[in-house]
């Protein structure tokens, strides 16, 4: 069993959303990171690294999202 802890951010592409996934993944965490701004969740993958990070497009307005 992973005991690792997890964290999901919304608006995770850019400014305060981004700044929180950055810094759960540094200190180990994994991030469920969720955005409309695909390149910038591309980039953030990139950053905090694929074994850390999961990501998809997602509108928080959207129930169906």
């Amino acid at each position: 069993m992973n005991s690792r802890q997890a964290i999901i951010v919304t608006g995770a592409a850019s400014g305060i959303g981004r700044q929180t996934a950055l810094l759960f993944g540094r200190r180990g965490w994994f991030a469920g990171a969720f955005d409309l701004n695909e390149g910038g969740l591309s980039s953030l993958q990139k950053e905090i690294g694929d074994a850390n990070c999961f990501i998809d497009r997602m509108d928080v307005t959207d129930p169906q999202s």
